[in-house]
């Protein structure tokens, strides 16, 4: 759970600021001490001072929590009491990390063309820094193990056929473990450690989302030449462009239907068909109807076989444009 933390950077104006033409040494080589890290932030090219030194405490911020192996997304707030020239620079910051404690030692400020470019050396103390790393390792742990158990029930979900509930778990799964690099744990079954399980989990998601898309069709259509064979033909590649898998074997889905031919007489030299019915779409997880895709098609031809051909050959592709359709916004629900 990402938590919301406040990290207070203090800095006096004049006292702790070096403005002039050349960087300070501590710029690209930060000092060492024995209790602290430090951290160098910059920014180029600042419209005020101030901004600048916003700008520069955001890089710092982030190069911190780069060093944690965290993301860190920073907003702040500057207060500036003209008084005291005293700068305040509140940092919010939602991130994994959570440090309490950073402290501003030096600023660098360079005006030139009415542009400024701002340093910032930010010290962080090393025990605050081992305090927040092994926070980390734990909760990281935590998520692995979290993770595994969630996994197991997305197995649990595969043998019960429910592909939509195991495409969710394992969808959580794989979001959990994402960010976190490597963490052993005994309690992982066959795997050994988080990286081993997350490859895995994208793998079973990918042959879930295959077995998620299988579709078994049970049509009754005319008896009349080759128009069955053109219905399916177009209704079979749409459904393949759209991510489905025609396939009796183990499918998440039944289609069935009734499609009938209707000739409606002579136009301008050229017959014209109808191709007529419906498809009803099952669940096969529970039964339940996903929904059900009219069909209608008219066309023409200069022969009667042509023109139900044609009639057939388009009502295949509308209906599969309808069903891709209808089947995708199921799998929302």
């Amino acid at each position: 759970m990402r938590l919301l933390t406040s990290v207070i950077l203090f800095a006096f104006l004049g006292a702790c600021a070096t403005i002039g033409s050349s960087r300070p040494d501590w710029v690209l080589q930060p000092p060492k001490d024995s209790g602290g890290l430090y951290f160098v932030g910059a920014a180029s090219g600042a419209k005020t001072s101030q901004e600048g030194q916003e700008m520069a405490l955001k890089d710092a911020l982030g190069k911190i929590a780069n060093y944690l192996g965290t993301r860190i997304q920073t907003s702040s707030q500057q207060i500036v009491n003209e008084i005291g020239q005293r700068l305040e620079v509140q940092i919010s910051a939602k991130s994994d990390a959570q440090i309490k404690e950073a402290d501003v030692v030096e600023w660098s400020v360079k005006e030139h063309d009415s542009l400024f470019d701002v340093y910032a050396l930010v010290r962080v103390s090393k025990s605050r820094l081992r305090e927040e790393l092994a926070r980390q390792e734990k909760e990281n742990l935590a998520k692995t193990e979290a993770s595994y158990g969630i996994y197991s029930r997305a197995l649990n979900a595969i043998n019960l056929k429910n592909y939509k509930s195991a495409s969710i778990l394992l969808k959580q799964a794989v979001e959990m473990l994402e960010p976190i690099q490597g963490v052993a744990s005994p309690n992982l079954g066959e795997f050994t450690n988080s990286r081993e399980l997350f490859v895995h989990l994208k793998e079973k998601l990918r042959s879930v989302s295959l077995a998620r898309r299988k579709i078994s069709i049970d049509l009754n259509l005319p008896e009349t030449e080759g128009v069955a064979g053109a219905f399916m033909s177009k209704l079979s590649s749409i459904l393949g462009q759209k991510g489905f898998t025609v396939d009796k074997s183990q499918p998440a889905y039944q289609i069935n239907g009734k499609i009938a031919s209707r000739e409606s007489g002579f136009v301008i030299e050229n017959y014209v068909y109808y191709a007529e019915g419906s498809l009803t779409v099952t669940y096969i997880n529970d039964g339940s109807v996903a929904g059900v895709v009219p069909v209608m098609a008219k066309a023409l031809g200069n022969t009667k076989r042509i023109s139900a051909l044609n009639a057939f050959s388009f009502a295949g592709k509308k209906a599969g444009d309808d069903l891709a359709d209808l089947l995708l916004n199921f799998e929302k629900k």
